[in-house]
C-alpha cells in the first residue's frame, strides 16, 4: 500500500502532466486558429460577383466631341497606372414622366422670379418668358424635369458695367444660396458650403476670367454635387457646376443676376447596383485611340503628358438614366490644362444601341 509520500509524488506528477496537456492543447488551438486566419488573409475568398441589377446601362451622355489627334505620354508618380477597384456603384436617376401640370409648375417658378403673362411654348414641355429691365431678361423652363435658365442681355445695358459693387466670395455664395432657397431649389446632395467662385470681366460681348475681384465686372458662382462613395462628381465643363449663377455689381435687385442655369436631376441613392469596371489600361488605350471626351484643353499643343488618373462620377446637364463612374485623365493634378473622361463601366454592360 503506497505511503503518503508516494501518493503526494504521483499526485504532483499527474497534476504536472495534466497542466502540460492543457497548456499544450491551448497552444495548439491558438496555433491552429492563427494558421487559419493567416491562410484566409493570404487566400481571401473571392468577393461575390457584381450585382448588375439594372441590366444593360445606357451609355454616358457626353456632349458631342470632335475628333482629336493627340500624342499621349504617361507620367504618373509611380510611372504606371494607379490601382482601382474592380467594381463601383451605379445609381438610378428616375426619368420624369410627362405631366399635365408641366405648364402650371413652370408658371409657379416664373411667378416667383417676377415673370408674368403667358409663356412662349417652345415645345411640349419647354416654356419661355421675357421681360425688359430695360434689356431683355429671359427665363426658359423645362416643365418636365424642373431645369431652367435665366439670361439678361447685359451687352445692351450700359449701366451694368458702370456699377461695380460686386460681392466677394462669401457673400456671392450666400446670395446664390438665398436665391435658390427663394425658389425652393436647395437640394440636400449639392455642396452649398464650397461653391466655386470665379471673377469675370467683359471682353466685347463675352465674359472672360479676371485675375481678381478688383479687375472683375461680374462674379460667377458654381455649385457641384457632393462626393458619391468618396469620389468627386464632375460635369462636362470642369469649371461649371450643375447649378451656376453670374452676379453683376448693379445696385438694382432685378439686375443683380445676369445669368443662371439649374440642371439638377434626382439620384435614387438607397438602392445602388454594383457594376464591373474596365481595366484602367483599357481606358488609357481608349484615350489614345480618340474615344475619350475632352472636357478641357487650354492650349494648342498636340503632346499631352498625363500625370494623374482618377475615378469619379459623371453628372450630365442633360437627363441621364444612371449616375455612372468615369476615369479622369489630367495633365496636372492641381491646375490642369487638359482633362479627359472615359466611361469606366465595362463595355459588356453598356447598351450599344444607346450610343
Amino acid at each position: 500500500m503506497p505511503n503518503l509520500t508516494e501518493t503526494t509524488y504521483y499526485a504532483r506528477k499527474t497534476l504536472k502532466l495534466t497542466l502540460i496537456v492543457i497548456v499544450g492543447y491551448i497552444t495548439l488551438q491558438i496555433l491552429i486558429t492563427n494558421a487559419i486566419k493567416l491562410y484566409k488573409y493570404l487566400n481571401p475568398p473571392p468577393p461575390p460577383p457584381p450585382t448588375v441589377g439594372f441590366g444593360l446601362l445606357s451609355s454616358v451622355t457626353f456632349p458631342d466631341n470632335p475628333g482629336y489627334d493627340f500624342q499621349f505620354k504617361l507620367e504618373t508618380p509611380t510611372g504606371t497606372f494607379p490601382s482601382f477597384p474592380d467594381r463601383a456603384n451605379v445609381y438610378a436617376m428616375p426619368p420624369q414622366q410627362a405631366s399635365l401640370l408641366a405648364l402650371e409648375q413652370s408658371t409657379k417658378l416664373a411667378t416667383k422670379l417676377l415673370f408674368a403673362g403667358e409663356p412662349k411654348d417652345l415645345s411640349s414641355s419647354i416654356y419661355e418668358w421675357t421681360r425688359n429691365i430695360p434689356a431683355p431678361f429671359t427665363l426658359r423652363v423645362n416643365g418636365l424635369d424642373g431645369t431652367f435658365s435665366l439670361s439678361y442681355q447685359w451687352q445692351t445695358d450700359s449701366s451694368i458695367l458702370m456699377e461695380r459693387q460686386l460681392p466677394g466670395r462669401e457673400r456671392a455664395i450666400m446670395l446664390a444660396r438665398s436665391f435658390l432657397a427663394s425658389i425652393d431649389k436647395v437640394n440636400p446632395d449639392i455642396d452649398f458650403e464650397n461653391g466655386v467662385v470665379t471673377y469675370l470681366k467683359a471682353s466685347g460681348n463675352k465674359l472672360v476670367v479676371a485675375s481678381s475681384l478688383s479687375q472683375a465686372d461680374f462674379v460667377k458662382v458654381d455649385f457641384f454635387r457632393n462626393d458619391i462613395d468618396m469620389l468627386d462628381v464632375v460635369t462636362p465643363n470642369p469649371n461649371q457646376g450643375i447649378i451656376s449663377m453670374v452676379f453683376s455689381g448693379s445696385t438694382k435687385t432685378e439686375k443683380q443676376i445676369i445669368s443662371a442655369t439649374y440642371n439638377y436631376f434626382t439620384i435614387h441613392y438607397p438602392s445602388p447596383e454594383t457594376y464591373p469596371l474596365k481595366p484602367v489600361a483599357l481606358a488609357w488605350e481608349e484615350l489614345r485611340g480618340g474615344k475619350a471626351f475632352i472636357a478641357k484643353k487650354l492650349d494648342d499643343t498636340k503632346e499631352i503628358t498625363i500625370r494623374r488618373i482618377y475615378l469619379a462620377y459623371y453628372d450630365s446637364p442633360q437627363p441621364q438614366l444612371f449616375m455612372q463612374p468615369v476615369y479622369l485623365f489630367l495633365d496636372d493634378p492641381d491646375n490642369p490644362s487638359f482633362t479627359a473622361y472615359v466611361s469606366a463601366v465595362s463595355d459588356e454592360y453598356i447598351d450599344k444601341t444607346s450610343q
